[in-house]
């Protein structure tokens, strides 16, 4: 005698459902992944000198950066489900960020409050990841026109 599983094509297709719903979860949560990464990618590439802002010569324009680590609201969660669609963990995420505003008057925490948003982004998006920033700042310094 063969065991049949007794359940009703209700339930198969609620089952289906469930499966999808879940997959489909998952799949636009790596597709914000990317999408997020790929952003910042492209912020941090003019100004990527192996890991350094690229200098300028011979210019009243200054570029200073400003690093740091982004303490976490929510504690790490390495337990997700995006391995099964093949989605490797990231250890760090680095964050870029312009201003266009002298530096002397600014503090870091200032800085990061600014760009609250993106670190919440990053945060949900990232839950196992360190949460690492740059913020680059453009400032010209006064010609003495007297000269």
């Amino acid at each position: 005698m063969r065991f049949r599983p007794r359940f009703s094509l209700k339930v198969l297709m609620l089952f289906v459902a469930a499966v999808g719903i879940f997959c489909a979860y998952h799949v636009n949560w790596i597709r914000q992944r990317h999408e997020f990464l790929a952003r910042n990618a492209a912020k941090n590439k003019p100004y990527d000198f192996f890991g350094h802002p690229i200098p300028r010569y011979f210019s009243t324009d200054r570029i200073d950066s400003v690093a740091g680590t982004y303490h976490r609201k929510t504690e790490k969660s390495f337990f997700n489900f995006l391995c099964l669609f093949d989605e490797l963990p990231r250890s760090s995420v680095m964050l870029t960020f312009d201003i266009d505003q002298e530096p002397r008057f600014m503090e870091k925490e200032e800085l990061v409050t600014r760009h609250e948003g993106d670190f919440q982004t990053a945060e949900r998006l990232f839950p196992e990841a360190e949460i690492q920033f740059r913020i680059i700042v453009h400032y010209n310094i006064p010609v003495d026109v007297q000269r």
